[in-house]
């Protein structure tokens, strides 16, 4: 089953960015960050530990760079494909759009090593579709966020097709179709949840 690193950086940040910009910005670069990410976790049923959000205790949850203004979400160091270093959330200074990034462990083409790709959520009508952009030099902070902004900087979109968000689910060898059944719906689920609770 999908971690809970997993499911903040690729299903409910994607959705809090899109459908309640502000709020979700607001949340994450204030005082009530740690409360938005403990609402999270029981929404998810699990504990989000060693999930915070770069500078926000000492007050400097923001960074602006090239009139970019971004927030940095770090999770534990990921063991596995398709989790995350960093998730970034982007927005141009004085605008409401907010932008969803995330720097995972995963691969570029089959049959490749395991390396840092960066990749995009975005609303798409009521769909969150995935662009993926390339592979990034690492996954330290500052090319997180250089990368974030020059992507943000750029016109039009990457070219490669849309996605749109699936659920990931990891079974192991045993698993018979039923049970990855279940688990997607149980996914999708605890995504309804959140989306209810939160949604204004």
């Amino acid at each position: 089953m999908s971690t809970p690193y997993y499911q903040i950086a690729h299903q409910v940040l994607p959705l809090k960015a899109g459908s309640a910009p502000t709020e979700t910005w607001n949340a994450l670069s204030g005082p009530d960050w740690s409360t938005w990410l403990a609402m999270v976790g029981q929404v998810l049923g699990e504990p989000v530990r060693g999930v915070g959000v770069e500078g926000v205790l000492m007050g400097e949850a923001v960074t602006t760079m090239d009139g970019v203004e971004l927030l940095a979400i770090y999770f534990p160091k990921p063991t596995g494909p398709g989790e995350p270093f960093y998730s970034v959330l982007a927005r141009h200074s004085g605008a409401t759009e907010v932008r969803s990034f995330v720097f995972e462990l995963g691969i570029s083409e089959p049959g490749e090593a395991l390396r840092v790709v960066m990749a995009e959520w975005r609303m798409n009508g009521d769909n969150v579709m995935r662009l993926r952009y390339d592979v990034a030099d690492d996954a330290s902070l500052a090319t997180c966020l250089r990368r974030s902004v020059e992507v943000m900087r750029e016109a039009g979109l990457p070219k490669v097709p849309l996605l749109p968000m699936r659920p990931r689910v990891v079974a192991d060898d045993k698993s018979s179709p039923a049970a990855i059944v279940v688990i997607s719906l149980a996914i999708a689920l605890l995504v309804a949840i959140f989306v209810f609770l939160f949604a204004k």
